[in-house]
């Protein structure tokens, strides 16, 4: 096996198992027949959910032992959105359902990929979606009518409310976004245009808040919860973007990730390994599009992907469990779902 070794001041590291820089071909593909809008891993990582667009909204999902599709879950005039494993056999999707007067709900229905049926469907009320599910599934944060200036915190299984958070600040027009961090221990919650919050989980106090002058278009969290990284939308029509990483303990914006920040076009999006030592943000070079992995310890490039997809919009990705592969898809072109693998980072002792 060939090595390629990274030296970063006084601290050398392996990254094993690539034989030059550039990833150019998935070591598996899913085929969708159909655009991908969103992804779920189970907790171990073996079984993947995705939403398809084929041609009306499915959920399917796979054993990635193999490849092989288990199941294509379908309910008709039901919209899926997020998803989440309670366990190996189960997955819960949270779907926008009509209401016999006008406008949609939030229904929650409990699937059995033992048996491919449904065990249970629930509507959550005054919720017009999920936001955010907590990693270990018995949390959600829902959203009200649109626009909305809270967050609510709810029991996963009684729906019953735990705390309403004050999302946004003054000058704010409505909540945005909501995510937690991959310990459990943050909550992210942004207003438009221009508040980032981060609310402890055990007591649901407010740690930190971030006023920023353009609103946030894309942000992603460490997965302690102690860095906030955010790309923020010009106002002005070609205005060159700028991204921070906003560190929580300080409550101030940090000199961490300049380096990929210099590499970075508009509202790119960006996402943690499991361990955080590794962001991954794409990049285009003459129309050809590239997913940057960069360590965050040392703010360089450790690798790169070469997507099979061109330059049509930034794709949709996300680490699996374990940290050791990547998952791409696209919600343009035909659609699919690639598995990469990340390169593992040893410090050489």
């Amino acid at each position: 096996m060939r090595c390629r070794h990274w030296i970063t001041g006084m601290t050398t590291f392996l990254v094993i198992g690539w034989a030059n820089n550039c990833q150019a071909q998935p070591y598996a593909e899913l085929d969708t027949g159909g655009l991908v809008s969103s992804i779920a891993f189970s907790r171990g990582g073996s079984t993947l959910a995705a939403v398809v667009h084929n041609p009306t909204e499915v959920v399917m999902v796979w054993n990635l032992i193999g490849p092989k599709r288990t199941h294509v879950l379908t309910k008709e005039f039901y919209l899926p959105g997020s998803m989440w494993f309670p366990d190996g056999n189960t997955l819960i999707v949270a779907y926008s359902v009509p209401k016999e007067k006008g406008g949609f709900k939030t229904r929650l229905v409990k699937w059995n990929l033992t048996k491919g049926t449904i065990d249970e469907e629930a509507d959550v009320t005054e919720t017009i979606g999920i936001s955010a599910i907590s990693p270990d599934g018995k949390r959600l944060v829902s959203m009200g009518s649109y626009p909305s200036l809270i967050y609510k915190v709810r029991d996963r299984v009684t729906f019953e409310e735990i705390r309403t958070l004050e999302a946004t600040d003054k000058g704010d027009a409505t909540v945005i976004g909501a995510r937690f961090s991959a310990n459990g221990k943050r909550l992210v919650t942004v207003g438009a245009p221009g508040t980032i919050k981060v609310w402890d989980t055990d007591t649901w106090m407010e740690l930190a808040k971030f006023k920023v002058t353009y609103q946030p278009e894309r942000w992603t969290v460490a997965p302690k919860g102690d860095l906030v990284v955010v790309a923020l939308q010009p106002r002005t029509p070609g205005q060159f973007p700028f991204y921070e990483a906003f560190d929580v303990a300080t409550g101030k914006a940090g000199e961490q990730l300049k380096g990929l920040f210099n590499q970075l076009g508009w509202g790119i999006p960006m996402a943690f390994s499991p361990d955080g030592k590794i962001l991954a943000a794409p990049k285009t070079v003459k129309d050809q599009l590239y997913m940057l992995l960069w360590d965050v310890a040392n703010d360089r490039e450790v690798g790169r992907i070469q997507l099979k997809t061109q330059r049509r919009g930034w794709p949709g990705f996300q680490f699996s469990p374990d940290g050791r592969s990547i998952v791409t898809w696209h919600n343009l072109g035909d659609g699919g779902i690639c598995l990469w693998a990340v390169p593992e980072l040893k410090e050489k002792k």
